[in-house]
């Protein structure tokens, strides 16, 4: 049975693929900021950043690099006013269904500024010592003196 029909062509063969490196893909390497190879990033080497760098020449593998990845952003922290409103929601919470608890102040207000003056004054003076226990203790210009 021979047939005048020409035989059809078979599928030319698939490109050869490139070496195989040892270089895990991108997405799964942490990228370190800079731009260093991935090869050199995988090896922890310091690259050349040259295209091929000398480490990816000497391996005989693709040198790729990969822009590094934007900082994170930072979560911004609550502002104090909203901290103090969201306390009062839970206490009010809290008393309606009658847990007993010791709420904030009601006449607490936030500040701009942190402690005030006199808290801090306060907080200093309980740091001072009692003249019977400094006179064990030498301050640096008393040591001077001597």
């Amino acid at each position: 049975m021979a047939s005048d029909q020409p035989l059809p062509e078979p599928p030319p063969p698939p490109p050869p693929s490139p070496p195989r490196s040892a270089v895990p893909e991108p997405a799964v390497m942490k990228l370190t900021r800079g731009h260093s190879c991935v090869l050199c990033q995988q090896r922890k080497v310091r690259c050349d950043k040259q295209k091929p760098c000398a480490n990816c020449v000497k391996a005989q593998v693709e040198c790729r690099v990969v822009p590094p990845q934007p900082p994170r952003r930072r979560k911004k922290k609550p502002h104090e006013r909203d901290l103090i409103d969201r306390l009062r929601k839970y206490e009010s919470l809290l008393s309606q269904h009658g847990v007993n608890f010791e709420p904030i102040a009601h006449d607490f207000k936030p500040s701009d500024h942190g402690d005030d003056v006199a808290d801090l004054e306060q907080d200093l003076s309980g740091l001072k010592t009692s003249p019977s226990s400094s006179a064990d203790h030498v301050s640096p210009d008393q040591a001077h003196d001597k």
